[in-house]
């Protein structure tokens, strides 16, 4: 494998996916979906697509030979508006996953991919530092009580049937909030109303249950844990091995000693 593809959405990491795989050797050929500056790529070749171009940016890896393709940082799904560029596949599948959830709209667009020869492969293949282990545990902070773990693994087990969010906040064994559309950062600042200064509260991020993890991983940055020290959380789990680190650990990890948080991990086995 000389060759990779990246679609790239907000964010700083598709710019560490991008360093890393020249730095394995690699020839990354970029997709940007969003309208950042392109030279932030700089030596890689780059392009600007937007996410209802299907049709063309499957043409542009087959047409370079390109196999692999990983996909990293926030999309958001298109607003229809007239001046949207949208190809016929992409009308398509709009109109097909009309009121369904992202995971089944992510579904057929992986679909879509393998049935041109693409391969989609998981970011942990080039950011093996940006990852918590198993059984992984800082042991800085508050330790969560094993009840809160219990509820927010079991209310996030139903989040996943239900296709609705990948992250939570609880206190006292008490759900304070829920993600939803709005995303986890935006969660974070709805719970930070509701908690309770003299308590310890836990934010839980994983996978929901049957999602695609390659497509659509949970993501957890310095972002998400400087809103979790303002809002009073002390505790984060985070999915072992399949939660995305927006940073390498080694920074987390140093970051959570600053504001004493206790960071652990859960298991895919315990994990939703």
């Amino acid at each position: 494998m000389s060759q990779i593809g990246i679609i790239a959405g907000a964010g700083d990491l598709p710019i560490a996916t991008a360093k890393m795989a020249v730095a394995k050797g690699l020839t990354p050929s970029i997709i940007s979906l969003d309208n950042r500056d392109l030279s932030d790529f700089t030596p890689c070749d780059a392009r600007h697509f937007v996410v209802t171009q299907i049709e063309a940016i499957i043409s542009h890896f087959v047409s370079q030979d390109i196999v692999n393709i990983v996909m990293v940082g926030k999309v958001e799904r298109p607003q229809l508006t007239p001046d949207l560029i949208i190809d016929e596949t992409a009308k398509q599948l709009l109109l097909q996953s009309h009121g369904a959830g992202d995971d089944a709209v992510l579904g057929a667009i992986l679909g879509l991919m393998q049935q041109s020869g693409l391969q989609i492969i998981p970011i942990s293949s080039l950011l093996a530092d940006h990852k918590l282990p198993a059984n992984y545990d800082n042991n800085i902070g508050p330790a969560p009580s094993q009840a809160s773990l219990a509820i927010a693994k079991t209310t996030h087990a139903r989040l996943g049937d239900l296709d609705v969010g990948q992250a939570l906040v609880l206190q006292d064994e008490r759900i304070i909030a829920i993600e939803a559309a709005e995303g986890t950062d935006e969660m974070i600042k709805r719970a930070a109303d509701y908690l309770m200064d003299s308590r310890d509260a836990l934010f839980l991020k994983a996978s929901k249950s049957n999602q695609n993890k390659l497509l659509d991983p949970p993501v957890f940055g310095a972002q998400t844990l400087a809103l979790c020290v303002s809002s009073g959380i002390r505790i984060i789990a985070l999915e072992a091995e399949h939660c995305l680190l927006a940073i390498p650990l080694s920074e987390l990890e140093d970051l959570c000693e600053a504001h004493q948080i206790r960071l652990i991990s859960l298991t895919q086995d315990e994990a939703p």
